[in-house]
């Protein structure tokens, strides 16, 4: 049985990232890029402050948990959790 998760990222001010990279681990935060399973690269659109994507869980369960950085060009920042709703 497949999950499907909705992700919502919001860009914050003055942030100019026209994508993120989502990664996301089973029950826990992952600790860093290459822990847990990658979602994908999210792009975002120069005039939108947020973007929501949907994704397919491998187990079928809704535990899971996900950090994102924001990305410009090939320069990544720094690594944020996102909350669950």
């Amino acid at each position: 049985m497949t999950t499907t998760l909705s992700i919502v990222i919001d860009r914050g001010d003055n942030q100019m990232a026209t994508s993120f990279l989502v990664w996301a681990k089973y029950r826990s935060f992952p600790m860093t890029d290459g822990d847990g399973v990658f979602v994908g690269e999210i792009e975002i659109a120069a005039s939108e402050t947020s973007v929501t994507t949907t994704w397919d869980t491998p187990n079928g369960s809704a535990n899971w948990k996900f950090i994102v950085a924001p990305k410009h060009q090939e320069q990544v920042g720094v690594f944020g959790q996102l909350e669950s709703a």
